[in-house]
């Protein structure tokens, strides 16, 4: 039996007692009389109860005077635990995202809250124990271990990752991630002409020189990139190309007798040095579409055709291995996920700045050459068959205007060319941070070479932990709330 002691305190109850206690004796004294005298022993046996009473009543409220002290000690206890655990809220949010990836990892409580037991204190002294679940055994509810008891459940299984896309197609890289991709890449291209130089007098008989050319190229580019993630959303990428040519052609012309004539010119060398930044325009979102725009520079280091070796006729000794001009390309380029599929496409255009060369090849004079510009523009799709190979088919076309070129004072313009051609990649995961891929580009237009074949083996470490501020604010702004609703819940007053 516990009594309400609200609002009164314990001293009051000892002196209404005590009150009522001598003023029950006076009257007795008063009221008895000798003509009572013979049941003086029934009053003596009655205060007798009572003051057993009293001391029943004296010891209930000793005992709830030091239960309402063990209670007030309890308080201040859980409110000192309150402002620890406020504390290590503040620091938790101050703290990066990746630290607090690093506690989860190592087997810290998935909650910042865990229960705070204090020394000489337990579960049954009534304590408050935060994001707990609640238990019959009070043995359950002690403190948690700080590491993790059991065995853990199998990790749960990472969607596929499409890595055959095409080059510059794929996701950007990770903030504060380095890659270094090695490729090699081998073109052969090769054309067949036949051209006659004379008249013709009835249908088939004429009068002139046949003139037929038969000419193989052969293209190793052996290419170091490297990529590197400034933010979540934007990546730097400088690529250092390496070009080795080789071109066999073959001259069959025929006059009054045949004479055949084999030239093979060679070349290597830097070729052009490129630097490109790729930024995604928005976030990622299941079965929504991310863009990702992009801007490459492509620079003049390599050997352009006007500065190769020549003869005293004007005939190369020699194959360029660079363009001659600078150039500068956007791309927009869109990927649509839909497990286990990845479709994309791009468009791009290159602007390829005019040169003045102003020099005299082979008796005609060179003054300034415009190569013209190109448009782009691909399409296709990804394939993961499992957590290490996929592949792709694409389709990419590239429209380039005319080169106008003024020789001799006149100015001589070249036809525009297509080149289109269907796309085949695979790529095959190694090791988590190695990953080797391949493609197969067939011709599909004249203009464009026979086949393209490359490989690349994209190699990733982490440099730098570099978590994206406006993330680590949302983060912030989150643990924010949830401290403000927690204090809410321990302070319902």
């Amino acid at each position: 039996m516990q009594n309400d002691t609200k609002g009164t305190k314990p001293g009051s109850w000892r002196r209404t007692i005590a009150g009522a206690t001598a003023a029950l004796a006076i009257f007795t004294a008063i009221g008895v009389t000798p003509a009572h005298a013979a049941g003086q022993p029934d009053v003596a046996m009655e205060l007798q109860r009572l003051s057993e009473r009293l001391q029943q009543q004296e010891d209930r409220l000793s005992q709830q005077e030091r239960a309402l002290d063990e209670q007030r000690s309890r308080l201040q206890q859980q409110s000192f635990l309150i402002l620890e655990q406020l504390k290590e809220l503040e620091a938790l949010r101050a703290a990066s995202p990746e630290a607090l990836e690093d506690m989860r990892a190592a087997g810290a409580p998935a909650s910042p809250l865990g229960p705070v037991v204090m020394a000489g204190m337990g579960v049954s002294d009534g304590l408050i124990l935060l994001n707990q679940p609640a238990a019959a055994d009070a043995a359950t509810t002690s403190a948690p271990p700080l590491r993790p008891v059991g065995e853990a459940p199998p990790p749960a299984e990472a969607p596929p990752v499409v890595a055959a896309l095409p080059e510059g197609q794929g996701v950007l890289t990770p903030a504060g991630r380095l890659t270094v991709d090695t490729s090699f890449d081998y073109t052969r291209s090769s054309s067949n002409r036949l051209v006659y130089r004379g008249v013709e007098i009835v249908t088939g008989i004429q009068v002139g020189l046949i003139e037929a050319n038969d000419a193989d190229r052969d293209t190793v580019v052996t290419t170091v990139a490297a990529r590197y993630g400034l933010t979540k959303r934007l990546e730097a990428e400088i690529r250092l190309p390496y070009v080795h040519r080789n071109d066999r052609i073959v001259t069959l012309a025929q006059r009054d007798t045949t004479v055949s004539r084999v030239q093979e010119l060679e070349g290597s060398g830097i070729g052009d040095v490129e630097a490109s930044l790729r930024y995604q325009i928005n976030r990622s979102y299941p079965g929504k579409p991310v863009y990702v725009a992009g801007l490459r520079v492509k620079s003049d280091t390599g050997l352009s055709p006007f500065e190769v070796h020549r003869d005293q006729f004007g005939v190369a000794e020699e194959l360029p291995v660079g363009s001659g001009f600078w150039g500068i390309s956007p791309t927009l380029s869109v990927m649509i996920p839909s497990d286990p599929v990845v479709l994309f496409g791009n468009v791009s255009y290159m602007y390829t700045a005019p040169e003045s060369f102003d020099r005299t090849i082979g008796g005609a004079f060179i003054g300034s050459v415009n190569p013209g510009d190109s448009f782009g523009a691909g399409f296709g799709f990804g394939f993961a068959l499992n957590q290490r190979f996929s592949y792709s088919m694409g389709y990419q076309h590239q429209y380039l205007t005319p080169t106008k070129t003024e020789i001799g004072g006149t100015h001589q313009e070249s036809p525009a060319l297509h080149i289109g051609g269907f796309q085949f990649g695979m790529s095959y995961r190694m090791t988590p941070s190695t990953t080797i891929a391949t493609s197969v580009e067939i011709g599909a237009t004249k203009d464009s070479p026979d086949v393209r074949v490359s490989a690349r083996v994209p190699f990733g470490v982490q440099l730098f932990n570099r978590p994206d501020r406006a993330e680590t604010r949302r983060e912030g702004r989150r643990e924010a709330r949830n401290t403000r609703s927690l204090w809410e819940r321990i302070t319902p007053w």
